[in-house]
């Protein structure tokens, strides 16, 4: 509903078409319907904070064990790739070179820290150089996760599409006595319909989101398994004396 708000919709263009064009609601923010580009550019920058979310869970649960190395080696630097990566991309689109600049070296030094770090396990240099080579894998799941966020674009724009096309239905007739009548039903239905697939879409791709690009980066199980049914067995030997 806030969202609805922000983007000017409500229940898609029902004022719009309730009053044939010359009343329409007010958009606060943008129009994704106008502006996708927008609502993807923003999606993905909200992926990022949830995912920089995720990493700084992961770098406060190693300090707290005492893994500080782990914690700027392993956490840290991603934080430096994909913050360097997200401020260079910004200076090259909107042509300023200092930030481009302070955004490049961001993302080198993450990625040499990757690299020369990365597999500090290994007492062999040359090994250790080789997997922190191969740790840069990781940079693929990171903006797969990140590009998993435009979703929130499909969504908006399919609901947003679904309600005027409910609305579009239900002034077929006009306003007349029937049309009214139509417009009613078709609305309650549609609109009942729409929210009901925005309700289970939220539910959805927001536990997907969660647990996926999430939890992944800091959850680590733990405790005993849960064995509420076992067998106890007492086993007697009987010995004839």
């Amino acid at each position: 509903v806030i969202w609805g708000l922000l983007f000017g919709g409500f229940f898609g263009d029902f004022i719009s078409t309730l009053s044939s064009g010359s009343i329409s609601f007010p958009t606060i923010w943008f129009n994704p319907i106008e502006d996708p580009i927008r609502i993807m550019m923003w999606s993905m920058i909200f992926g990022v904070i949830h995912i920089l979310a995720g990493l700084f869970s992961k770098a406060f649960i190693l300090i707290m064990t005492g893994r500080l190395m782990d914690a700027v080696f392993d956490v840290f630097s991603w934080v430096f790739v994909i913050i360097g990566s997200g401020v260079m991309l910004y200076g090259m689109v909107s042509g300023q070179n200092l930030a481009g600049e302070i955004g490049k070296y961001m993302a080198l030094t993450g990625l040499g820290m990757i690299i020369l770090f990365g597999g500090r396990d290994s007492k062999n240099p040359i090994a250790r150089i080789f997997k922190g080579i191969g740790g840069l894998y990781n940079i693929t799941s990171y903006f797969s996760d990140i590009l998993s966020y435009t979703r929130i674009v499909a969504l908006s724009l399919a609901t947003a599409v679904i309600a005027m096309v409910v609305n579009m239905l239900g002034a077929l007739a006009g306003f007349t006595l029937v049309g009214i009548i139509m417009f009613i039903l078709v609305s309650i239905a549609g609109h009942l319909l729409n929210l009901a697939l925005s309700s289970l879409g939220c539910y959805v791709h927001t536990c997907r989101l969660q647990y996926v690009e999430f939890f992944s980066k800091f959850y680590e199980g733990g405790g005993r398994a849960w064995k509420p049914v076992s067998i106890n067995t007492r086993y007697i030997k009987l010995v004839k004396e």
